[in-house]
């Protein structure tokens, strides 16, 4: 099992540093990433003795 959380900042962030007060398209994202794997184990017909 596993988790995962990322944030990021997409599009042009040229704006912070002082490029001249251009119109600039950005976005803050938060993703969230849940992950989880099945044993073979599981999956074997089990015999009785």
């Amino acid at each position: 099992m596993s988790v995962a959380f990322i944030y990021g900042i997409r599009g042009n962030t040229r704006y912070l540093y002082g490029s001249g007060g251009e119109s600039n398209v950005q976005e803050n994202y938060l993703r969230v990433q849940v992950g989880a794997t099945l044993s073979n184990r599981w999956f074997i017909k089990r015999r009785l003795q």
